[in-house]
């Protein structure tokens, strides 16, 4: 072999080497979820109940305020082991103090005092990011701009999807300890505070500075609207990290591998995330950006009205059910070319696999079964000259839906398929297209609450046969008509990148 394509062979094998191994250290370090969503329930419970007497204050301008600990000071914090929910208490010295933040470590646990400053330094810059996009940190209660970062062994399992929980905000330390009821069962810390697993600062490369960025957008959230939906609180919060250059790889490849994860119904396993987070980042390249973001989290309307009515009032309307589909179509086509970016992500690229893939004709009936506010994709390979006769079988009214996806290299055909009285419906899908993809999305009225979840998880039934039609027999069969489903006009002239 000639020492010219050695060389380039032990090149591109160092190349390639280097680049697995970066991808996998990316997914290793996004490996990782919040324990927030815990605290929902009792969260929301209080701000509905202090409602009247709650008065959500800003943090003042970044002045000469006296901070109320130095380096070396102790004090006693709340935490919560994640396992069973239960609190207790740990004392924490303070090691750095800035014009933003406090750093705590709990006893006994040893962080370096480079990584301390690293992080504390890291912190200054995502305040201001995070300030400047979202809007001011909240200071109801303390009347001291500082944000307190406790370091800390969180207590919690490893989840079933192999993540560890990094990291949480506890919106019951935004309350004083005389307002909480004796039911909610747990006590505030009375600051603004974000509590970070210590062990974060450690690891290669350092997640530290992500997993601050996600609490506290958590926090400006609470402080905007402190009632807002979950899967909307961590969406948002992904996304923040993204804005600010920090990887999410690892819940986009966690959403990937589990595309019928529900957007609405969360779970708290690193899909959700993914799904959540993609979901605002299709929000925002398409709807003008963080700005529409920035919008949705000040409307104080709770879930999919609050989205509605943000993105109307920026002269965007459009119902939350076409927004979810064009958003299920765009996750499994990602073509951005087609459809004035409709159907795609200019910044991300996404690749997720369909639930089944047909090419064995006929196909005798086959049972399938809808997750709420999920999507499921099944491709019916053919001949680009045949013409595919196809049944679905459903319930009238029970908010499953049904849209055909024809796409050639420049065009994307996106179709919807509607039920008769009796649930069924026969239909011929015409030449063209060697693929047609069926995408079934279960939209269900959302669920509120977690225990909601666990009594009932929306998820509908429904089932589907097919056959290669005949060409003589073609006449006889009702070709696939209708509308695109979405609904482009004044949007797409308005529509900003």
């Amino acid at each position: 072999m000639h020492t010219w394509k050695r060389k380039i062979i032990i090149t591109t094998s160092a190349w390639t080497i280097l680049f697995f191994l970066g991808t996998i250290s990316r997914l290793c370090a996004d490996t990782w979820v919040d324990a927030t969503f815990h605290f929902h329930d009792e969260a929301r419970v209080l701000a509905q109940t202090l409602k009247n007497s709650m008065r959500v204050a800003q943090a003042p301008a970044i002045v000469d305020i006296k901070p109320v600990y130095q380096v070396g000071d102790v004090r006693e914090f709340f935490a919560f082991d994640v396992r069973n929910r239960d609190q207790y208490s740990l004392n924490a010295s303070c090691q750095a103090v800035s014009d933003k933040a406090y750093i705590f470590v709990e006893e006994g646990k040893t962080v370096s005092f480079e990584r301390i400053e690293s992080l504390l330094n890291a912190f200054d810059r995502i305040y201001d990011a995070i300030t400047d996009q979202f809007g001011p940190s909240p200071d109801s209660i303390d009347n001291d701009p500082r944000i307190y970062l406790l370091l800390l062994d969180i207590i919690a399992d490893i989840q079933v999807d192999g993540a560890s929980v990094m990291g949480y905000f506890n919106p019951i330390n935004q309350y004083r300890n005389v307002e909480i009821p004796n039911w909610i069962g747990y006590r505030s810390n009375e600051i603004e505070m974000l509590y970070i697993e210590h062990t974060s600062l450690s690891r290669i490369p350092d997640v530290s500075e992500s997993i601050t960025a996600h609490e506290f957008t958590h926090l400006v959230q609470w402080g905007l609207d402190p009632e807002e939906s979950t899967w909307i609180d961590e969406g948002i919060a992904v996304y923040a990290e993204s804005v600010l250059g920090y990887d999410t790889i690892g819940r986009v490849s966690a959403f990937e591998d589990n595309p019928e994860t529900s957007l609405l119904n969360w779970s708290g396993l690193m899909a959700d995330y993914g799904a959540a987070y993609l979901f605002f980042a299709y929000i925002s390249e398409r709807f003008g950006g963080a700005n529409s973001i920035t919008t949705i989290m000040k409307n104080e309307a709770r879930g999919i009205l609050g989205i509605e009515q943000a993105l109307a009032s920026k002269g965007t309307p459009i119902s939350f059910r076409s927004l979810f589909s064009d958003w299920c179509v765009a996750n499994y086509l990602d073509k951005p070319e087609a459809g004035d970016g409709t159907y795609g992500y200019s910044t991300l690229s996404i690749d997720l696999k369909p639930l089944t893939v047909e090419s064995q004709y006929p196909i005798e009936r086959k049972d399938a079964t809808a997750s709420g506010w999920a999507a499921q994709y099944i491709v019916f390979e053919k001949e680009a000259n045949d013409f595919l006769n196809l049944t679905i079988y459903g319930k009238a009214g029970q908010n499953t839906f049904f849209q055909m996806i024809n796409t050639t290299h420049k065009d994307v055909n996106v179709l919807p398929i509607e039920l008769n009285d009796n649930g069924k419906v026969t239909t011929l899908i015409p030449q063209g297209t060697r693929a047609p993809i069926l995408m079934v999305t279960s939209q269900p009225k959302p669920i509120a609450r977690r225990w909601e979840w666990l009594l009932k998880r929306n998820d509908l039934s429904y089932a589907y046969s097919a056959n290669i039609q005949q060409r003589e027999d073609v006449r006889s069969a009702r070709p696939l008509q209708g509308k695109l489903i979405t609904t482009w006009g004044e949007l797409k002239s308005s529509r900003r990148f």
